[in-house]
């Protein structure tokens, strides 16, 4: 008698096309995904199995590490929390709660005391600063010498917790200043070093062409675009996932 392995993503992919609408299989095919270090997946599945009325401690959890484990503090927080609303006393859910509330903690300081001007965020654990309107130390929107303080101790504290590397996301901003063109290189010289990756992305035509000529863009990259300025600090900081795009050292306008 001959005995064939049987792939199993290949018997899960089967059980899903047998029936599309079955929660069990979708949540199989996470764990499996989740296992694999396929993250991405992992979520996906896991979060059509509990859309499809799959509310287990399980399916929940297996979420939540999925997005803890893409960087996404925000979104893993929200699952844990809501798993343990549910199970509140939920071992391996309460420790990963516990893991990233100082990560969390940090982000919503600033959003409780930051101009909406003045922003970040955490995505494939890198810290993104979500900017827009004037950078300038004086604004239609008050006094933001301090919003900026609070941003560069954020980012210390930040990298502090595990992250790889800061992204500037420009696409929102209008002007800026030398004040901010400072900050800048204060920020790639002080906070981020030789240790983290950085990156500005999506700078009008008018900016991008003061950050080149006032030589910022030789301390720090400027791409088009968030998803690849995430890939550049990834491979500053020695973390390109396998299946990316190998992204330039500085793309221009």
């Amino acid at each position: 008698m001959i005995f064939m392995d049987v792939d199993p993503i290949a018997k899960l992919r089967a059980d899903l096309e047998a029936d599309p609408n079955d929660p069990g299989a979708h949540l199989r095919l996470a764990k499996h995904h989740y296992e694999q270090g396929d993250h991405d997946t992992a979520a996906t599945e896991a979060q059509r199995a509990l859309q499809l009325g799959l509310e287990s401690a399980e399916a929940r959890l297996l979420l939540g590490k999925a997005w803890m484990r893409q960087g996404c503090p925000t979104e893993a927080a929200f699952q844990f929390a809501q798993l343990l609303a549910r199970y509140p006393d939920h071992a391996e859910a309460t420790a990963c709660h516990e893991s990233i509330r100082r990560t969390t903690a940090v982000i919503d300081v600033i959003r409780s005391t930051n101009p909406r001007e003045l922003q970040l965020e955490v995505r494939h654990h890198i810290v993104v600063l979500t900017l827009a309107g004037m950078m300038a130390p004086y604004t239609d929107a008050g006094d933001l010498r301090q919003p900026f303080e609070r941003l560069a101790v954020a980012i210390a504290r930040l990298l502090q917790l595990g992250q790889i590397g800061c992204v500037v996301d420009l696409a929102k901003v209008d002007f800026v200043t030398s004040f901010f063109l400072g900050k800048l290189l204060e920020w790639r010289r002080k906070l981020i070093g030789a240790t983290y990756g950085m990156a500005i992305c999506n700078p009008r035509p008018e900016i991008h062409q003061l950050l080149t000529s006032t030589r910022v863009s030789r301390q720090i990259p400027i791409v088009g675009s968030l998803d690849r300025a995430i890939r550049v600090v990834q491979q500053a900081s020695g973390q390109t996932p396998p299946h990316a795009e190998p992204p330039p050292a500085q793309a221009s306008r």
